[in-house]
């Protein structure tokens, strides 16, 4: 299945902690049927991330399965991080990083920082949209 006509949809987190371990309140419930898979993922800090980088990633609501990693580093307000990691499931390259059709996606902070918030922008792109 190709996604080169596919629809990409970024999806905006705001001020994400980066010192608190665990899942967003924001859900990102995919479109009806539509399969997708994660393209980009950026951060920029709104307060300083402080003495220890930390890290959030995509995955299904309540861990089961995790699509990509965004590492944040130890920075000011302002800095910008788009390193992202993602995850290929052991897949195929064909299948690497597929999202499976009427799956729910939260963000998951590591908590690794000591302080610091970040917005955390998530860019998808769906097919049969």
């Amino acid at each position: 299945m190709s996604y080169s006509n596919g629809t990409p949809i970024t999806y905006p987190f705001m001020a994400v902690s980066a010192s608190t371990y665990g899942a967003t309140d924001q859900k990102i419930p995919g479109p009806e049927g539509a399969t997708g898979r994660l393209v980009a993922m950026t951060a920029v800090s709104t307060s300083a991330i402080t003495l220890a980088a930390a890290s959030v990633n995509l995955q299904t609501v309540g861990g089961g399965t995790t699509f990509g990693s965004l590492p944040i580093p130890v920075s000011g307000t302002g800095a910008g991080a788009n390193a992202l990691s993602i995850d290929d499931q052991g897949a195929s390259p064909a299948d690497a990083s597929r999202i499976p059709a009427d799956t729910v996606l939260e963000l998951h902070s590591d908590g690794g920082a000591e302080t610091g918030e970040a917005d955390i922008y998530v860019t998808i792109l769906w097919d049969n949209v």
